[in-house]
Formats: C-alpha cells, structure tokens, sequence
C-alpha cells in the first residue's frame, strides 16, 4: 500500500484537466497550509503560485523540519517540495492567507484559499500547530460551544466564497482544522452555505450536542464528512458531524493521527468498517470522563493546565520536550498536586484501567 506521499509522485504528471480533484488531493490541499508563510502569501485576493510559494519558503528555511515543530509530520515539507516540481500542484493559485495568535483569548487561526482548474475552490483551515496557546483553544472545545477560531473560520469561509466565482467549493481541515472547516461550513451566511459542495474533517475533534440542534447543521448534514484513522483518539473527542469514513493506518498509536501514515490506493484512502479495539476503548474514557465534567468544570482545568505549563516560560510543545530533566520532574510534580488537575489525572487513569 502507498500513502498520499506516493499519490503525488505517481499522479503529479497528470493536469486537473487529466484527472479531476479526488479525495487523495482534498486531504493534500489540506496538509498545504501546515508551513508558515507569513510573508509569502498576501492576506488580501491577490494570488500566487504553489511552486512559487514553495521556493521561496525552502530558500529561507534551511532547518526544513525543525521550523514545523514537533507535532507536525515529517511528510509535509517532502510532499511540498514534490508538489512543487509537478505538473498537477505547481500552478495551483494560493491566496487569502491569514495567519493569528493570541494569548490573550488562547486563539491560534490560520486560513489559506486553493484555486485550481475545474472551477474549483478549497478553503483550507489549518489545524493546531505547535504553540501552546493552540493547544489550550483545542482544549477549549470540550468546554466552549464556540471558540475564538470558530468565529475566524465563518468570516473568512463567507469572504472566501464571495470573492471567488468556483462552481465547487470544499471546505476542509485536519485535525482542529477539520473541526473549523465543518463548523464555518454550518455557520455561514446562507448564500455562501449553498455554494459549499462538501466540508471535510481530517480526524479533527467534534462538537458539543447542541451544535447539531441547528437548522443550519441539518441542512448540511449530508454535505459534511468526518474521516478517521482507524487508530484515530483526537477525532474522537466529542460528537461527530456528517458521515463517518474510517481509512486504514498503517501504524497505531499517536502516529496515526498523521493522515500521511494512512493507506492510499489509486486515488482513494484505503477505508475499513470499524476502529480499532484500542480506539473503541479510548471512545468509552472520552466519553465517561466529559460526563464527570461541567462545562465551568472544563473551563477551570484547562485554565489550570494551561498556566502551569506556561509559568515555565515556554511557548511551543516542542519548548516544553527541551526542558531540562530536573525542569519536566517539577513541572509534572506541580500538575499532579494541583488540586483540579491532580483529580483529573487520577480519573483518567481510573478510567482507562476499568474499561
């Protein structure tokens, strides 16, 4: 079995005009925006080309898969580079990129639009990236009907629209980045809902049982689409929107989070009928420990976790993984005596070692 990484090499000599846009190339527009291209990319409709983009982002960063962070894949920048040299990708039109972070109200949003033959258009959001304060607004969503970036991802998906002439619209994102691309696609104006052909999720987190009361999710319901590893655990958090895909990984663990390890075959992920027992397992913790939790509960032991990971000064995951040994003894010490987040993790384990 291939990956998406191999779906480049073998389809990047065929033009959209060759080969329409399948579901292997929506999952690789998705993995686009993972770079920061601050600079490289206007905010405004002005565009610019994939391979152009690309060779200016590999001129300036000589340390290619330090300057992604930690939790990023290794396949990103490799499958950029091949993009970039191929007849499919190399001419793809990047526009509308916007790039934010905010401590302050624990918001990490990024957006990039795709235009490409065919009449078509992807808005692409980006999922958390290696900043802690991305990784608090992650949190936030087991606690928070909205977030910050939800509301980023509606006014840039209805600007987005509005200002392209595509018959086809998607509206995808992995990880946090499919939560918001399935949330804005909800959430839009009525004249940009009815142009969005689909809005797809990467094994990104679901939603709070109100999110699916709304007229709005009913009328999309059968545009939108959840894909899971079948060793997924983030795209288990919450409820799940739309169809369920489950696609085959070729490793288990937290790897399989990484869409570049799932199975490809021709021009599709390699589906399968049910997860693994693992994640089937982990399902059943979620689900037993968010019942013990209201939502000012949620709120208060994200609050804690998040302030003592950030007294140590760092502001990355991959800062927090450099710290001294004496420094990480401490820091796991100061979260375990904390009283809200001392509960939390004796649940945890209470939970996993009875189910």
């Amino acid at each position: 079995m291939g990956n998406a990484v191999d779906y480049i090499n073998w389809r990047g000599d065929l033009s959209f005009d060759a080969a329409p846009v399948n579901e292997l190339d929506v999952f690789i527009f998705s993995q686009i925006i993972a770079p920061d291209f601050r600079g490289l990319i206007e905010k405004d409709g002005s565009s610019v080309t994939l391979k152009e983009v690309a060779d200016k982002y590999f001129e300036s960063h000589s340390e290619e898969k330090k300057n992604l962070g930690l939790l990023q894949s290794e396949f990103v920048l490799p499958s950029l580079k091949a993009m970039s040299k191929s007849v499919r990708y190399k001419d793809l039109l990047l526009s509308r990129y916007i790039h934010k972070i905010k401590t302050s109200t624990s918001e990490q949003f990024c957006g990039l639009s795709i235009e490409c033959p065919g009449n078509f258009l992807s808005v692409i959001f980006q999922g958390t990236d290696d900043t802690i304060t991305g990784w608090k607004e992650d949190f936030e969503l087991a606690a928070r009907e909205t977030v910050a970036s939800h509301l980023d991802a509606v006014r840039y998906l209805n600007k987005a629209v509005r200002c392209s002439d595509a018959e086809k619209v998607f509206v995808s994102g992995h990880s946090k980045g499919g939560n918001l691309a399935i949330y804005s696609a909800v959430n839009a104006d009525k004249d940009v809902r009815d142009r969005i052909t689909a809005a797809i999720s990467f094994d990104g987190p679901g939603f709070r049982d109100t999110f699916f009361d709304s007229e709005n999710y009913i009328e999309m319901k059968k545009r939108l689409v959840t894909v899971l590893s079948d060793y997924s655990f983030v795209g288990l958090m919450l409820k799940l929107a739309g169809r369920r895909v489950i696609v085959k990984s070729s490793v288990s663990g937290p790897m399989a989070h990484d869409g570049f390890n799932w199975e490809a075959m021709g021009t599709k992920f390699v589906k399968t009928p049910r997860l693994s027992h693992r994640s089937q397992k982990f399902d059943r913790v979620i689900d037993e420990l968010l019942t013990n939790y209201n939502e000012k509960d949620r709120l208060k032991l994200t609050d804690e976790i998040f302030s003592i990971l950030l007294s140590t000064g760092a502001v990355t995951v991959t800062d927090l993984t450099e710290l001294h040994l004496k420094d990480k003894a401490a820091l796991f010490q100061k979260l375990s005596q904390n009283p809200v987040v001392g509960s939390f993790i004796k649940l945890l384990f209470n939970s996993i070692l009875n189910s």
